[in-house]
């Protein structure tokens, strides 16, 4: 795969460890089993995927990943909106570097939540791969949850991600950051997302906002909530 790398430094003032402030754009992807393969819903839902692009914008003290905005629309079908939510693609994750959580902005049942999401820690191994041009390593974490109520399923994603050291910037989608490099892919169950493009600019204008609207609550009391709401329903 190729990655494009936009790196505008002032080479006599700057190196690329002092420079904190960039862009990078994330293509997402969704495999199915076999057994899935053949199912229609399946197929427009991985057809729509393949469209689907995210943005991680950064600078030294904050990051911001979300869903472009020309993917979010009122002619959006329900595949779009499908492959969107898969993989924990929903909703805007914001990480203050200073806090050692990422706050994901999010709709569940009409009512706006904001989620405190801890930060996870990885197992480093010793695998490696390229990813377009950079050397990466890997490092993987087993996510389970208990199930909230009767009826419901308790479950595990494996989370598989690739970080490249020669990007030495600790930042990645979604909540996946603390790693020693940055993440230009993360796998969660069947989902892939996997940098396309990459922008470092010490002038890039950036515009990282704080979401505030919402209820917090913390990533653990999720379910619960969530299991409440059905029952309200």
């Amino acid at each position: 795969m190729k990655i494009l790398i936009v790196v505008m430094l002032l080479i006599s003032q700057f190196s690329i460890g002092q420079i904190t402030k960039g862009e990078i754009k994330y293509s997402k992807s969704i495999r199915y089993s076999d057994a899935y393969k053949g199912r229609v819903n399946a197929k427009s839902i991985k057809s729509s995927s393949e469209s689907i692009n995210y943005t991680l914008v950064f600078n030294n003290k904050e990051a911001l990943f979300k869903v472009d905005d020309k993917m979010v629309s009122d002619n959006s079908t329900m595949a779009d909106r499908m492959a969107i939510i898969k993989g924990e693609g929903k909703g805007i994750y914001y990480t203050n570097f200073g806090q050692g959580y990422t706050i994901r902005q999010n709709e569940f049942g009409g009512q706006q939540f904001l989620i405190k999401m801890k930060h996870l820690n990885f197992i480093l191994t010793e695998k490696t791969k390229k990813i377009g041009n950079f050397s990466c390593r890997e490092a993987k974490y087993s996510l389970k949850e208990k199930a909230p109520g009767e009826g419901m399923k308790s479950y595990q994603i494996d989370i598989t991600v690739w970080y490249s050291p020669e990007i030495p910037f600790s930042i990645g989608p979604l909540h996946f950051f603390n790693l020693p490099g940055a993440v230009l892919e993360a796998t969660l169950g069947n989902v892939t997302y996997t940098a396309t493009n990459i922008s470092i600019d010490p002038e890039m204008e950036l515009i990282i906002e704080e979401p505030k609207k919402g209820k917090l609550i913390s990533e653990d009391n999720l379910l619960y909530e969530l299991h409440s709401l059905r029952k309200k329903i």
